[in-house]
């Protein structure tokens, strides 16, 4: 299916090297990273929220409060989550830029 840019689109697309077809399999390639991304927040939201009771029976409500085993429990369990929050947040309103494109392309 052809589709008709307008001079200021094709302008665009001429000053970064690309022809309208590696801009549309670069776009494709975007919005299926953004499913598979919103796909592991859900069932890491999902998980999390699954074993919240054992967590805190079997990990917080046991002595001593603080150890090294906690600590890098704590790091194994939250970073993950945290971690794709951010990258969800990023690809909800962070917009790629001329050099996404370029180091994208190869130019």
């Amino acid at each position: 299916m052809a589709v008709a840019l307008s001079s200021d689109q094709q302008g665009i697309l001429n000053q970064l090297g690309v022809t309208y077809d590696q801009f549309l399999f670069y776009q494709n390639g975007r919005i299926g990273g953004r499913c598979l991304t919103q796909s592991m927040a859900a069932l890491l939201w999902y998980d999390f929220f699954l074993t919240l009771g054992e967590e805190v029976q079997y990990v917080w409500k046991t002595k001593p409060r603080i150890s090294v085993a906690k600590i890098l429990w704590f790091l194994n369990r939250y970073w993950p989550l945290a971690s794709v929050c951010m990258r969800v947040w990023a690809m909800a309103y962070v917009q790629p830029t001329k050099l996404a494109y370029v180091r994208h392309f190869g130019i």
